[in-house]
């Protein structure tokens, strides 16, 4: 009889499981209305260690994406190589020259001590947005996935915008554990959509192997640590969106 109930008990919790996830499953892969979009980084393969997913699913629905890259990443001199990666890059994912803006600015010079103005950065991203016709912002978090300074003041900078029109959506970033699980993320990530009506999840499994060419792509940045990350980061296959 101990053993009937525990059975029952199993079945049910399976159900529930079952339910939950094909509930929130057609909640996967779901954007809001995006005519075209632009993609705020700060450094040259940011696009693809952090946003390949994103890029992906942006594709395949047809909508125009944009990079603007806040530097050259010229933290050890090389910074001319870096913006030719980010071309190639782009190519892989099917971005082209002709939509990539690459900014070269005393003012923003790559490095974790370099601080970068919050209204420079708002007047750059938005004068892209507007000379490009673009509704939809994409960028990260104030955590910036990594804690990297620049790339949380690209944040501050991006939602300081003024222009109301344009939407902003921020890559969420996670705590270390979930950060290198990959798509072991997925249920807890769909889990998130339930307390955060605003956001808006995407899996691309075939992200995996675009970012891995894409970093080959950023030959001079694609050391040991980084394949790692491209192993076994959820960024690779899963973002997060939240929208302000």
């Amino acid at each position: 009889e101990y053993m009937g109930k525990n059975i029952r008990e199993m079945f049910v919790v399976c159900v529930f499981v079952v339910l939950f996830v094909g509930l929130m499953w057609r909640h996967l892969n779901k954007l809001p209305n995006i005519r075209r979009c632009g993609i705020v980084i700060a450094h040259p393969d940011d696009e693809c260690m952090f946003f390949t997913p994103t890029i992906v699913l942006l594709k395949q629905e047809g909508i125009d994406v944009h990079i603007i890259c806040l530097s050259t990443g010229n933290f050890d001199g090389l910074g001319s190589t870096r913006k030719n990666e980010l071309i190639h890059s782009c190519k892989l994912l099917s971005i082209p020259n002709s939509n990539i803006v690459v900014i070269d600015d005393n003012q923003l010079r790559d490095g974790p001590e370099n601080v970068w103005p919050p209204k420079k950065i708002s007047n750059l991203v938005e004068t892209f947005a507007k000379q490009r016709d673009i509704d939809t912002l994409i960028t990260f978090d104030g955590v910036g996935v990594s804690g990297h300074p620049n790339h949380i003041a690209v944040h501050f900078g991006v939602v300081q915008k003024r222009d109301p029109s344009i939407r902003v959506l921020t890559l969420t970033s996670t705590h270390l554990l979930r950060k290198y699980i990959t798509l072991c993320d997925l249920p807890l990530s769909i889990l998130e959509l339930l307390f955060r009506p605003n956001s808006y999840l995407i899996c691309q499994p075939k992200a995996l192997p675009l970012t891995n060419a894409c970093m080959m792509a950023h030959r001079s940045q694609y050391v040991w640590f980084r394949k790692l990350f491209v192993c076994f980061s959820r960024y690779t296959t899963l973002n997060t969106l939240l929208e302000h």
